[in-house]
């Protein structure tokens, strides 16, 4: 039976969804795939005063020194093999939830009051109608969920994180501006996490901290995921002055 279930989903897969590949060369990004059907979800922490100096942003809404949650992504459990499929995911899912009609949907009005009026979205997400429409239509559409409780995961996931992410920006104020190996930065942290770095004048700065969990919301501890940049090396911690932000 389990064999005839696997079969039967992979079909659907391949009926539904259109691989493409997307921003990074080991990135595969599955299309339209089913909603609900992933091993993973992956929450996205970004320092934002590197998308900050990014992205010549200096806005006093969104740049602060502080982690703030980019997405919660539902994730396949990547491969590290010859094949290199290393970033592997589903994006814009099809028969949502939260979508009225089969295809992928926009983010609704209420959902957008919610994430506005909410003291807890606002304290976990950027202020940002753009993001949270983007995050819904690539990722929440896939969740399974709808649109109101796929970003409500927040209040779930964000107090399994944010012990780390306390110790993340604590080292970060200690070594500000500064160069840091990354071996110390992982020492720090559990086992289920993976790291971003950007590039900014040629010196990679933490860009993003990605904590991985199960479906039953525990850690999954092997972790071959990369999304963006690997941070190798030395990486230097980006902080803003109060007349940047």
């Amino acid at each position: 039976m389990f064999n005839l279930i696997n079969s039967f989903l992979v079909t659907l897969i391949f009926l539904f969804a259109q691989y493409s590949y997307a921003a990074d060369p080991w990135e595969v990004s599955v299309e339209h795939a089913p909603s609900g059907r992933f091993d993973t979800n992956v929450v996205a922490m970004t320092w934002m005063p590197t998308f900050c100096n990014a992205n010549n942003v200096s806005n006093n809404e969104i740049c602060s020194n502080e982690f703030k949650l980019h997405g919660i992504w539902p994730y396949y459990i990547a491969s590290n093999d010859n094949d290199k499929v290393l970033n592997y995911h589903p994006s814009h899912c099809y028969h949502s939830k939260g979508c009225s009609f089969s295809k992928d949907c926009k983010i609704s009005t209420e959902t957008i009051s919610y994430l506005k009026e909410d003291p807890a979205m606002q304290r976990a997400y950027p202020n940002s109608v753009a993001l949270w429409s983007h995050e819904w239509k690539k990722h929440g559409t896939c969740s399974g969920l709808n649109q109101k409780e796929y970003f409500a995961q927040a209040n779930t996931y964000l107090p399994k994180v944010s012990p780390h992410i306390i110790k993340l920006k604590n080292l970060i104020e200690e070594n500000k501006l500064s160069p840091i190996n990354v071996s110390r930065i992982y020492s720090l942290l559990p086992n289920n996490v993976s790291f971003r770095c950007k590039k900014i004048q040629d010196e990679n700065y933490l860009f993003e901290v990605n904590f991985f969990f199960n479906r039953t919301g525990e850690p999954h501890n092997q972790v071959n995921t990369q999304i963006g940049d690997k941070c190798n090396g030395m990486v230097f911690l980006s902080w803003l002055t109060k007349k940047e932000y």
